[in-house]
């Protein structure tokens, strides 16, 4: 099983050069998306360094939280994804473990999922393409695949994400032209690996390394436990050098004949240095220095690829091709991941996953509280009365819902389409909220032809400032000119550095559009914007509301939910719409650009949902988002006589 150690360490040249001009855009993107949210870096094996090192980064360019699991702890984590990010990382994405924690996080939905591959056409892709939201960023490196320990693949990866987040950053990179200028300017390659061997022979001739690292230094660490652990080379315990401080010196006291230091450090690093000088002269040691950052980071982690073909040498082991037991073999394609929720049905699981998406909280966790049955109670109430309502129109959010974000220049797709005419056939009547303006209807006027569907397909523009049939040609007005309270306003955001930075303003009629620059950072444009508004005096009345794409202030007396008025107006419905208009949207949670429109009293989220236990939930099928899941609700809608009913079959526990 496996290559030649040596023979995989030879090509890491190959590997360098080529990912210094692979094509990172798109996982900049993701990076992006992912860029305002704490993230679950995920990794099994090899790949756990690489998991390690995303967390690094993550943090080092974004400030936000981030966490290292493996899959079977993506698993098992009690902890609310829809705010978070997920990143995995997998060499060649078939792993099964890898595969069981995309299917989990596929259903709990966060904010957002990408994956990096070195291998195209894996199991995980499939997996994530199949979700169609999530994204699976797969690089095909000239090399060969990795034998028994992640080599090529891992300095890919991580060359790779320092490449996406230095993008998404503006930042100059700290990667230097090759893998030579990276670990050993000035010396050849055959040079390094002696130096090593002199250097390391004292140390890896013990049996137990104590691996010592600082923060930028950890992944390095991580990577040596997991690579003398699976090659059999020694047994690795990592520790901080303040951790190590507490009782874990203690095992050198005792173990002093079989036990070595290995110390990662950042150069000029004092805690390393004091700690060093107190460990005793009778255990032999060795410190790693490396450039203070992420280059130093970098090369720490290459390093120990390094020290694992020195530790085999003296040990007459290949770490590329170690024998591997039968019983190892078995347990690595045991697919033995536990269930979501394992006492719960189809139907049961629908409603844990909705209740855990409204309150943020774990079932657990509401268990402990006292507060699940309540919870569940919520839920039925809300499908009851969805089940039972008489439902004469349709108002639904355009970006995110009746296309998702993939389609956005597309439109809607052709299953989309064929069921909002075939219930415009039906005699209902459907209403598109949307931020945008004649973009929406020119899309729509192209897929929807037929002259009456035209007349009961009602349009709601620029967030409900203008309404019209998508017969009318003339509704939104061309470039009306921007309203007077929103002046002062349109002036400051265009002289903003950071606006300027992150996104391109559009201003006219009652609304101004931030639209997002490709790698633009949403939450830095919505804080700017709600600190504008509020200075130029607009608290109150303007609003700023955020979607997928952009920001948008809003004139007072705008909203989504002009249209549900809308409706009622022209139905003439007696209930004021509460039990005949169906709503649905993706971004139902304040700010969001539909929060206004999901708090009537019979709406449903694609995406993020209110906290009010009354209404906006999301209850499609686990997995199921954005156009996906409304075309799921679209097909639910069955009608008939005096309106149509929504079939709540496997919704209802």
């Amino acid at each position: 099983m496996g290559r030649p150690y040596a023979a995989e360490l030879l090509e890491l040249d190959a590997t360098y050069e080529w990912c210094m001009n692979a094509p990172i855009t798109e996982l900049a993107r993701s990076v992006a998306a992912a860029a305002g949210c704490s993230l679950l870096c995920v990794g099994s094996g090899g790949s756990l360094t690489s998991a390690h090192f995303a967390t690094f980064l993550h943090v080092r360019f974004t400030g936000q939280a981030a966490q290292t699991l493996t899959p079977f702890e993506l698993v098992t984590t009690a902890q609310h994804l829809a705010g978070a990010a997920v990143l995995i990382c997998s060499a060649g994405g078939s792993n099964p473990d890898v595969i069981a924690g995309a299917d989990l996080a596929i259903k709990r939905g966060p904010h957002h999922l990408f994956a990096i591959a070195t291998k195209a056409n894996s199991p995980l892709q499939a997996r994530l393409n199949d979700a169609v939201w999530p994204m699976c960023h797969t690089f095909t490196t000239p090399t060969k695949k990795d034998g028994f320990l992640a080599t090529n693949s891992l300095l890919a990866t991580m060359m790779l994400l320092t490449r996406a987040y230095e993008t998404w950053a503006g930042a100059e990179t700290c990667l230097p032209p090759t893998f030579t200028a990276m670990l050993h300017e000035g010396m050849t390659r055959r040079a390094l690996v002696e130096k090593f061997r002199g250097d390391v022979a004292d140390v890896v001739d013990r049996s137990t390394l104590i691996v010592l690292h600082g923060a930028s230094t950890k992944p390095a660490a991580m990577d040596v436990e997991s690579r003398f652990t699976e090659a059999a080379l020694a047994n690795a315990q990592p520790a901080d050098y303040r951790n190590f401080a507490h009782g874990r010196h203690h095992w050198l006291a005792r173990h002093t004949e079989t036990s070595a230091v290995l110390a990662f450090s950042e150069e000029g690093d004092d805690v390393a240095r004091k700690t060093l000088a107190l460990i005793p002269a009778a255990i032999p040691r060795w410190q790693v220095c490396v450039e203070p950052g992420l280059r130093g980071a970098i090369s720490a982690v290459c390093y120990s690829l390094l020290l694992a073909f020195v530790a085999g040498e003296s040990k007459s082991l290949d770490p590329g091709r170690p024998h591997v037991p039968t019983f190892g073999r078995k347990l690595y394609h045991l697919r033995a991941m536990p269930r979501l929720y394992p006492q719960s049905d189809i139907a049961d699981e629908r409603m844990n996953l909705a209740i855990e998406r409204k309150t943020q909280l774990p079932i657990t966790g509401l268990a402990a509280r006292g507060q699940l049955d309540s919870w569940r109670q919520h839920y039925r109430t809300f499908v009851e009365r969805l089940a039972t309502a008489r439902i004469r129109a349709i108002a639904v959010d355009y970006d995110g819902t009746l296309c998702g974000a993939h389609r956005r220049l597309a439109g809607p797709s052709d299953d989309i389409i064929a069921r909002l005419s075939a219930l415009l056939d039906a005699g209902l009547t459907i209403a598109v909220a949307t931020g945008r303006g004649k973009s929406v209807r020119e899309a729509l006027r192209k897929r929807i032809t037929v002259a009456s569907h035209r007349a009961r397909l009602i349009v709601g523009y620029h967030n409900g400032a203008e309404i019209g049939p998508l017969s009318d040609a003339q509704c939104p007005p061309p470039e009306p000119a921007l309203v007077a309270e929103l002046e002062p306003i349109a002036r400051a955001l265009r002289a903003n550095d950071i606006i300027q930075r992150h996104a391109t303003v559009q201003a006219k009629g009652r609304q101004i559009a931030l639209e997002l620059l490709p790698f633009g950072d949403a939450r830095a444009v919505f804080d700017e914007a709600s600190r504008t508004v509020w200075e130029r005096g607009g608290c109150g009345r303007i609003t700023a509301v955020s979607s997928s794409h952009s920001v948008d202030i809003i004139a007072g007396g705008v909203s989504k939910s002009n249209v549900v008025d809308y409706l009622v107006k022209e139905l003439d419905l007696a209930d004021c719409g509460a039990f005949s208009v169906l709503c649905i949207g993706d971004r139902g949670r304040a700010p969001g650009n539909d929060a206004d429109l999901l708090r009537h009293r019979l709406s449903l989220s694609v995406d993020e949902v209110s906290e009010d236990p009354a209404t906006c939930w999301g209850i499609a099928a686990p997995g199921l988002r954005f156009d996906l899941a409304c075309l799921e609700y679209l097909k639910r809608l069955r009608p008939g006589k005096g309106g149509a009913r929504f079939d709540v079959k496997g919704v209802k526990p």
